[in-house]
């Protein structure tokens, strides 16, 4: 009683069932059982009545405890305030039984059966899952053998996510154990059908004890390999979560020597290719190991079965390697080409979306449709072609090894062992068989897993060379704090917010010449210094020094506290307008307003159909030229930086609009007077507003100073301004260095509430939007909205967003006929009649040699011995295999030579015209992410993985229905029990697919 009162008080108090008191409890009841059933036999319940049903109370006590225990509590009663009930996953709360027949995804498996899925429906992975988490994992371990001379990437992954899929290879190595305990089942079970032919039977319950056994341990192994499977997957997950987040960060930090030696195509193909390849080898990979331990094993048993004639078949395995050595050589020469192939097409792909405004003007999509059919036809699928080839060679040394083992054991059995061992009985046949069966596997597996390694190796190393590839440095610029701009707590030194002394860089790492010599910049909180220059001085290149984007061959440069940056060129998101300004920061009604008026934004909102929460294209394709500045230019404003660098932000604009952000945004009354400000700008005509001009001629700093200092002497400036211009000022009439672009962009300049913000910021009231002191790491000033937040933020309809891209749609329920005869179709019905044909041919003479070799068997029991002719019997069998591997290599031809290049010639060549083929609308409403996506990672699956399945699902289809049509030949009755359960796994396919497929679905489109 008092075990059962904890036993409540402890459930009742934990969000987790604990999975030890669970296996103790189970374990108790169990032992106890059999216990009390010996005490039962013995007769004790009548000799010791007492202690018997006091043991029968203690084991229901146990039970009651494992059922209290194992009973989940409802989850509403464990959740933090800030949980989400609805995404939470179960995984995390599920006991140790739940975790192992994964009975925790039965709610989402009924809901798929239910409805179709949608990404809400999804759960939050757990935190040992989620990107966040592996990638600081893997980046930890990475860091440090970057600090080693010779960085290696699998130790790196190997340390990070190891100890799981150590884990795996226990229970990998229980299935391993248990595969061979049902040969050994399988004797002694013959051996009792057997005696039933002989005086002497053994009882009933030892059959029935068999076959028990040989249903636990095949239901003990199923569960210990699925187990293997979830570890493994899961540890493929987070290598590729973290090694895709890798390769991103490192694509960010590429110093330009490095991003001419890497194409967006490789990029792409590192991401989606090789993390994907190395991800699916995890799951495999155990089998290298595993099986050659099963290959001893079976070995062994196979000794013990027919002694030392089982090494006739070691012969042949050792014939074997030396040529699946040179296949695994070939293969990964070729897998090498087809990558280099595959990432040209990707490449040329990338930059035809990129300019294909260009391509449609010029009518050039027939000259661009010809070069990529080049790559692709010409090499790709060559290469492709000739990887098919040398897979069907190893495809036949896998099917002919199995077989010329069996062959060799058998006939030196016959012909050396027969006498002293006996002849070859149905028990050591068939049981040799299971064991060559087991045997097959392996054999066919371990040349597979090492070509699977040797991709692995060319993806590990591909992506290696990706992450120790040369960077930007990051001590380039030292960023230091700026803790208060109102003097409280400054660090001591120079006030100065831009330091730069004696600093000459240069764009690339080994080229010696400088592109800015010797400069000498400070920029202090409150200073606008501009930048002059002719074209090409060296105007943007002196603000990519300061961000950190050149090499500096020598100086320093110093920025205290947080940088906004406005590049010429304006960097839009697919997105609403307000997010594009917001850039994930919290959302403040008032300096939001505030920063749309100063930067002339208000009535160009006012004209969109939905205002700011209309989405912009990708690339803000529905944004003028000047519009897409001045959003550049507000979510600059909107960070609330203490540094703001401007390259040239006012050239887009029209006069009147660059006069307006200039008086309220960057001059000395604008929004930003209290900030550092470094403004690139070819309008001469505000330079006599500015606190400091600096003027660049072949990357060096020739003027500096105030601007009637500069003025006053005659010499750069003044020549500058009286070749483009009046002196600013002089008569009110705009002057510039180069022609402004003209776009006719309504202006909101005439507002009257524009006129207040100088007041505004007369009294500092942008330091009141300003939260808290942030760290140097981080660009922004704003507050950062949550993740979560930002995508529960529901503001309006998407009818109310003015929506203009297009979201991704899925198909809904089962794939319909026509795609899979649109797939038939582009194999060619021939080639698909072929490939059927031989393999049913295959596997009928696969099953034609076995039941040779029970005849064999029956021959050998009832006739004498020396009067079977072995060599016809072992003639036959080893014609028969022979006939099987012919017919496995001519399949595998077909399906690789035939079908699936022709199918993957002829879907990318369908998509590729209709793309170059579709409107700009087209464009101009599909992300080109979502287009290239379909050209790498779809397309790849069509070439690679697609053939792969339908192979798969054929051959295990086959192998079905024969094996169905031997057993129910020889074994009528069994008819009773196939149609009840042939009923019942199309049941729990149907209702495990359902949910599968939408799953699926959904990966493909997020």
């Amino acid at each position: 009683i008092f075990a059962l009162v904890l036993g409540a008080y402890e459930q009742s108090h934990s969000r987790i069932s604990s999975g030890t008191l669970l296996l103790f409890y189970l374990a108790t009841v169990t032992l106890n059982l059999i216990r009390l059933r010996t005490w039962y036999l013995l007769g004790f319940h009548h000799t010791q009545t007492a202690g018997f049903f006091a043991t029968v109370a203690f084991i229901g006590t146990m039970a009651l405890l494992f059922v209290v225990e194992l009973v989940p509590k409802p989850r509403s009663e464990y959740l933090l305030p800030d949980e989400d009930m609805g995404h939470n996953s179960p995984e995390e709360e599920a006991n140790i039984f739940s975790r192992i027949f994964f009975t925790w995804m039965s709610p989402m498996l009924a809901l798929g059966y239910q409805r179709v899925l949608t990404p809400d429906d999804m759960w939050d992975l757990p935190r040992d899952t989620q990107t966040a988490h592996v990638s600081d994992k893997f980046q930890h371990y990475w860091q440090g053998e970057q600090r080693k001379q010779k960085p290696s990437l699998i130790r790196a992954c190997a340390v990070a996510f190891g100890a799981p899929f150590a884990l795996a290879a226990v229970f990998k190595a229980g299935q391993d154990i248990l595969a061979f305990v049902q040969p050994q089942l399988l004797k002694r079970l013959l051996i009792f059908v057997q005696s039933y032919y002989s005086d002497n039977p053994q009882p009933v319950a030892n059959g029935y004890f068999i076959a028990l056994t040989m249903f636990a341990t095949a239901l003990f192994q199923t569960t210990l390999l699925h187990q293997y499977f979830q570890m493994c997957t899961m540890v493929g997950v987070r290598l590729r979560a973290a090694l895709v987040t890798a390769i991103y960060q490192k694509a960010l930090r590429l110093s330009n020597v490095a991003r001419q030696q890497f194409t967006i195509g490789e990029i792409v193909n590192h991401m989606s290719v090789d993390a994907q390849r190395l991800s699916d080898m995890t799951t495999y990979l155990h089998v290298a190991w595993s099986g050659l331990f099963q290959i001893a094993m079976c070995l062994y048993f196979l000794y013990d079965t027919l002694g030392w004639s089982s090494f006739a078949g070691v012969a042949i395995m050792i014939v074997t390697i030396p040529m699946n050595g040179f296949i695994a050589t070939r293969m990964r020469a070729l897998q090498k080409k087809q990558m280099i192939n595959k990432d040209a097409r990707i490449k040329l792909m990338d930059e035809i979306l990129n300019g294909i405004k260009v391509i449609k003007l010029y009518a050039w999509e027939g000259a661009f449709l010809n070069r990529v059919n080049h790559v692709r036809n010409d090499r790709e699928l060559v290469t492709i072609r000739d990887y098919a080839k040398v897979f069907a060679v190893q495809n036949f040394a896998l099917t002919c090894t199995p077989f010329l083992v069996s062959i060799a054991t058998f006939g030196t059995y016959a012909l050396f062992d027969g006498e002293s061992r006996g002849p070859l009985r149905a028990d050591l046949i068939f049981v040799a068989l299971t064991l060559l069966n087991l045997l097959r596997f392996p054999l066919m597996m371990v040349p597979m897993i090492m070509t699977s390694l040797v991709e692995a190796g060319v993806a590990f190393d591909r992506i290696r060379k990706f992450l120790v590839s040369e960077e930007l440095d990051p001590n380039a610029v030292e960023r230091l704090d700026y803790v208060d701009r109102r003097g409280k707590n400054t660090p001591s030194g120079s006030s100065d917010l831009v330091t730069v002394r004696d600093g000459t860089f240069t764009w690339l790492s080994e080229d010696e010449t400088p592109t800015l010599r010797d400069i000498q910049l400070t920029c202090a909180p409150g200073e606008l210094v501009s930048v002059v220059g002719r074209v090409g001085s060296g105007k943007s290149s002196l603000i990519s020094a300061l961000l950190g984007d050149m090499h500096k061959l020598s100086g320093s440069v110093a920025i205290r506290g947080q940088v906004a940056y406005v590049s010429q060129q304006p960097w839009i998101m697919n997105t609403t307008l307000r997010e594009n300004i917001l850039f994930g920061h919290r959302y403040d009604a008032d300096f939001y307003q505030k920063t749309i008026e100063v930067c002339s934004l208000q009535q160009d909102i006012d004209m969109l159909t939905s205002g700011d929460l209309t989405e912009i294209g990708e690339k803000g394709i529905n944004l003028s030229g000047g519009q897409k500045a001045r959003v550049s230019l507000a979510r600059a404003v909107y960070a609330r930086a203490d540094v703001y660098l401007l390259d040239d932000p006012l050239s887009a604009v029209d006069a009147h609009v660059g006069r307006h952000i200039f008086n309220h945004v960057l001059g000395p009354q604008g929004l930003l007077k209290s900030r550092a400000r470094i403004l690139v700008t070819h309008a001469v005509q505000y330079l006599h507003k500015a606190d400091r001009i600096v003027m660049l001629r072949d990357g060096q700093i020739r003027e500096q100073g105030p601007y009637q200092d500069l003025i006053a002497r005659q010499d750069g400036l003044f020549n500058l301004i009286k070749e483009f211009g009046d002196l600013a000022g002089s008569n009110g009439q705009d002057g510039s260095l180069t022609d402004v672009s003209s776009t006719p962009i309504p202006s909101s300049s005439n507002s009257p509430r524009v006129e207040q913000i100088g007041d505004c910021e007369e009294s500092g009231k942008l330091n009141k939007y300003i939260p808290l002191p942030r760290r140097h790491q981080s660009l922004r000033r704003a507050s950062i909205a949550s993740v979560g937040e930002i995508n529960r933020r529901k503001l309006q309809s998407h009818q109310e967003r003015g929506q203009i891209m297009t979201v991704e749609e899925s198909a809904k329920g089962s794939v319909e006929w026509s795609v899979y005869k649109a797939y038939a179709q582009a194999c060619s019905w021939s080639s698909i009649a072929l490939y059927l044909g031989t393999l049913v041919a295959s596997k009928l003479l696969n099953v034609g040699s076995n039941l040779w070799l029970k005849h064999w068997s029956n021959v050998n029991e009832f006739t004498p011995p020396g009067e079977v002719d072995n060599g016809y019997y072992l003639g036959v069998y080893g014609s028969l295999g022979l006939a099987s591997s012919i017919f496995s290599v001519i399949m595998s031809i077909v399906v690789w030579v035939f079908c699936a290049i022709r199918a993957a010639r002829a879907t990318h060549d369908t998509m590729l015209n209709r793309v170059l083929r579709s409107p700009m609308s087209f464009f101009d409403t599909t992300p080109l992410g979502r287009i290239l996506n379909r050209f790498s990672k779809d397309q790849n699956t069509i070439d690679v993985v697609l053939p792969r399945s339908f192979t798969g699902y054929f051959n295990t289809l086959t192998n079905l229905i024969v094996v169905m049509m031997v057993i129910i030949s020889s074994t009528p009755t069994f008819m009773a029990l196939f149609v009840p359960l042939t009923v019942l796994y199309i049941i729990i396919q149907r209702y495990y697919l359902t949910t599968s497929r939408e799953l699926k679905r959904l990966d493909s489109t997020t």
